[in-house]
């Protein structure tokens, strides 16, 4: 193993520890994080331990589909039976809604500035009419408020078939106004088997802002290398298999009664549609919008006007790769994504190139960034640490579904067996809470150092570190060795 580094927090012990925990100074708003899908916190955490807190029989939950956390603590998820849940942070009930009949919530829900809640509801009812199927597919943006009043119903745009999608909504904020930005599928009205990625914009209000062609599919790809090919990545899943996600995918395609080979270490239902990242350069300038089509394309667009309209800054396409994560940014402007060959891709709007890495297996979550600016990457063959493009060091884990979580003394992973914890930068095993079911859903990280997980439909809530009396230094540029032993 790589010497171990950590960032230096012999200071955190200088205070006296008082039983209260430590003040809201974050919140975990989008699917993984932060609008950049970062899946970073700037809170202290304890290791995932004993003393944890179980939330059983709140529904069931889609791969992918995990907790968001206000600024206040409170705790949203969705369920595929169509509802939305409120928690207090400590998984008290707060409230909880249904969207309308026959809809599921497969992916995370999304908190706006003001604490509105945003989530997508997806449909997809097949009725036999003789030898024939009449398909009804479909989403739908909702909007409600802190207290679970419904703000907004909103269907996404009819382009022949109305969009389904399964990917989480992000909100882009351009002049002051927030935007809700979801990537879509449309089925090609002129191409066999073609399916569009159009990105859609509402209003906080739920009005149709953005309607725009984000990556055209002319057909089923062949992909000579670089991975499976669709079919075999989708990801080896099949069409008769349960989930609301498959159906949508394959009603999509036509394809109810395909049912490909399944590739190694494939998740137990298809994942999500990636979802898009968020980015602004620290200088300022327009926000930028990083969208995959989960084939060969990451698109870039910048979003500007006091009628938002997008502009394309740059296109990456492969056809030797398939895209699998969602994209993250870091602060510099460089984009980290998956593919099905088993890397680490980069992409921009940072210009300068750098060459792709092997990733830990398949990887279906977005990468992770650290306290100290690492890249960490959870899959199905274990755990991945990158810096400045470099593979600094891998750790054997259980197969994991989803994205790891950080906060400035931890990092988190989800697995099928264990929830992990590591050290914050990765590279000491430091706890698991041995669970079955598990590596589905990502961690989410509560203002006040709370760590939230979801195994076997279980919500597991891990207590806060205790408040020591002065404020913990903050040096993410300083490592040390750590011993062992220490915690």
């Amino acid at each position: 193993m790589i010497q171990p580094l950590v960032r230096i927090a012999a200071a955190a012990m200088c205070g006296a520890i008082v039983q209260t925990t430590t003040p809201a100074i974050g919140a975990w708003e989008r699917f993984h994080g932060d609008a950049a899908n970062r899946g970073f916190a700037d809170v202290d955490t304890k290791p995932a331990a004993g003393g944890s807190f179980s939330v059983p029989g709140l529904g069931t939950f889609a791969l992918g589909a995990g907790p968001v956390i206000a600024p206040d603590g409170t705790v949203y998820l969705g369920t595929q039976e169509g509802k939305l849940i409120a928690l207090h942070a400590d998984g008290k009930p707060f409230w909880s809604r249904d969207i309308d009949a026959d809809e599921s919530i497969v992916a995370s829900p999304a908190i706006g500035a003001d604490g509105r809640v945003y989530v997508i509801g997806a449909k997809l009812k097949i009725t036999k009419i003789g030898s024939f199927k009449k398909t009804q597919i479909g989403s739908k943006l909702y909007a409600f408020n802190a207290t679970g009043a419904l703000l907004a119903r909103t269907p996404f745009p009819s382009q022949g078939l109305r969009a389904p999608t399964t990917a989480p909504p992000n909100i882009v904020s351009v002049g002051g106004r927030e935007i809700i930005l979801v990537p879509a599928l449309y089925k090609n009205p002129t191409v066999k088997n073609g399916v569009d990625v159009r990105l859609i914009g509402f209003s906080t209000n739920g009005g149709v802002v953005i309607d725009q062609l984000a990556a055209p599919h002319p057909g089923v790809d062949v992909i000579t290398g670089g991975g499976p090919s669709p079919s075999d990545l989708l990801l080896g899943f099949s069409c008769v298999s349960p989930g609301l996600a498959t159906y949508l995918y394959c009603g999509l395609q036509g394809g109810y009664d395909y049912n490909p080979q399944r590739s190694p270490a494939a998740p137990p239902f298809p994942p999500p549609f990636p979802g898009i990242a968020v980015f602004t350069f620290a200088g300022g300038g327009a926000s930028h919008v990083i969208v995959s089509d989960q084939r060969h394309t990451i698109v870039d667009f910048s979003v500007t006007g006091s009628k938002p309209r997008l502009t394309q800054v740059f296109r990456d396409t492969d056809s030797q790769r398939t895209l699998l994560s969602p994209p993250m940014v870091l602060p510099e402007g460089r984009t980290l994504a998956s593919t099905a060959g088993e890397q680490i891709i980069f992409s921009g709007p940072n210009q300068n190139k750098l060459a792709p890495v092997s990733s830990p297996g398949f990887v279906y979550g977005a990468p992770t960034r650290t306290v100290n600016g690492f890249a960490v990457v959870a899959g199905t063959n274990g755990l991945s640490v990158l810096k400045d493009g470099i593979l600094v060091s891998q750790m054997s884990l259980p197969p994991s579904f989803a994205s790891a979580a950080a906060s400035r003394t931890h990092i988190f992973v989800s697995t099928t067996d264990a929830f992990v914890t590591l050290d914050a930068d990765a590279q000491l095993n430091l706890q698991s809470f041995d669970w079955v079911g598990g590596g589905k859903s990502p961690p989410a990280i509560g203002p006040d150092g709370r760590v939230y997980a979801i195994a076997s439909d279980i919500l597991f809530i891990f207590p806060p570190p205790l408040k020591v009396s002065g404020p913990l230094p903050h040096a993410p540029a300083a490592v040390v060795p750590k011993d062992p032993g220490e915690q």
